[in-house]
């Protein structure tokens, strides 16, 4: 079977490119968020990992009134460096950067960006925006970002931390890419961002990751549309989009300023999905492509494989009609979704939900004031109300989203279920404490 899965793969590939009876290309215009017509902020970040020494010995470093922090981002497939230090002797090691925006490893040919306003003590800081040219799909295509700081709380006592430095740093994209696109009598907005603030605007969604452990994996770029309904919106970019019941292959390419969609048609087998269900990923358990899914039909078309779902949004309607949307997160245990040739593949998930407690304690160690610990270790126990679907996949989001006669209590928001009460009691069932749990 493994020798067999990338010919299959290659295989659908070549169907594909044979099977687009159209395409629609949908021009893009470059628009950074922070001008007055640009999108709402919506992108990803890009975590920088600060050291005290350059990352190389051929680099060429300004005067400084302070320590030196350096970090290497990756910008359009290429390494930059960056330089944090003081504007001035007494000022925050963080309050000043110097940029390697050309790459030629030298700092002293780049002015100085100084962080404008000031930082409050427990406030995360920030620079204005930083405009540069990247080398997407082999073109230069401009690039904007913020770099964004916070403060690191270190532990002196602890040798792997007493010497890290006293702040951490990130990218944030500062630009997307926006277009129209008019399918079946609709229109809509579509805005390709940045979702880990790499500048290639290219990066899709991969194969589920073969440890399990779904929180260490590349973040891929995002894909929103928006007809003006809540059952569209973003979703991660994919090798697929289906929209409605039309399967299309996505290509991008910003350097081109264009996003093509190929209508695919041959090659794929039926699938039935669960009714009221508004946005789905799905990625593939190995060799294959990956899918997004926005307000799709009831009985669709995929390539045969082996997939594993990563999210979902599905909506309901309580007894007196009013709307609800959950937001549900696959887990290490979900099963894989087959979808074969042999006859339309059913995917379940969602009902029925079950709840559950998990109790665990936690050390916590009290905070630093004027280089003294502030109190004693404490045990602290956490209580958390977990919700499980069918498939094992764990609900993050319940949103009241439409409708004023449900019954059901609200939080002070008016958007999620008012926060259930708990009682812990000793095993004589003596009540100990009560309370109410909170969001988190």
């Amino acid at each position: 079977m493994p020798r067999r899965a990338p010919r299959r793969s290659v295989l659908w590939l070549l169907l594909c490119a044979a099977a687009s009876a159209w395409a629609l290309e949908v021009p893009l215009k470059y628009v950074r968020h922070s001008d007055e017509e640009g999108p709402r902020q919506g992108g990803g970040f890009q975590e920088l990992v600060l050291t005290t020494s350059p990352p190389g010995s051929d680099y060429k470093l300004p005067a400084v009134s302070g320590p030196r922090y350096f970090a290497l981002a990756s910008l359009g497939g290429e390494k930059r460096c960056f330089l944090f230090t003081a504007k001035k002797a007494g000022a925050a090691p963080y309050s000043r950067i110097f940029f390697d925006a050309d790459g030629n490893h030298d700092f002293t040919d780049n002015p100085p960006i100084d962080e404008s306003p000031p930082p409050e003590e427990f406030a995360p800081g920030g620079f204005a925006p930083i405009d540069i040219t990247v080398g997407a799909g082999g073109a230069a295509v401009p690039y904007s970002f913020r770099v964004f700081l916070y403060k690191d709380w270190r532990d002196t006592d602890e040798p792997a931390t007493k010497d890290a430095p006293p702040f951490g740093a990130f990218l944030e994209s500062n630009c997307a890419y926006t277009g129209t696109l008019k399918l079946d009598g609709k229109e809509y907005t579509l805005t390709l961002r940045d979702g880990n603030a790499n500048g290639l605007f290219s990066d899709k969604l991969g194969p589920a990751p073969a440890t399990g452990d779904w929180s260490d994996i590349p973040r891929p770029d995002l894909l929103c549309l928006d007809d003006g309904t809540d059952r569209t919106g973003s979703v991660p970019l994919c090798d697929l989009l289906l929209l409605g019941d039309k399967l299309f292959r996505v290509t991008p390419d910003v350097a081109a300023g264009k996003l093509t969609l190929d209508f695919v048609t041959a090659g794929l087998a039926g699938v039935a999905l669960p009714a009221g269900l508004e946005r789905l990923t799905l990625r593939p358990a190995a060799e294959g492509v990956s899918v997004s899914m926005l307000a799709p039909a009831a009985a669709v078309k995929l390539p045969p494989g082996t997939y594993r779902f990563m999210q979902y949004d599905l909506t309901r309607k309580d007894a007196e009609g009013d709307t609800w949307q959950l937001h549900a997160v696959a887990t290490p245990d979900s099963p894989p979704i087959v979808v074969g040739s042999q006859g339309p593949a059913a995917v379940s998930f969602g009902e029925p939900f079950t709840a559950g407690v998990v109790v665990e304690t936690v050390k916590v160690r009290p905070r630093r004031f004027f280089g003294l610990l502030a109190g004693a270790e404490r045990n602290i126990v956490r209580v958390n109300l977990n919700l499980q679907g069918a498939a094992k996949e764990q609900v993050v989001v319940i949103a009241h989203t439409a409708g004023q006669s449900t019954k059901f209590a609200l939080d002070r928001s008016g958007f999620r279920p008012k926060e259930p009460g708990y009682r812990i009691a000793s095993a004589a069932d003596e009540t100990l404490v009560t309370g109410a749990l909170s969001y988190g």
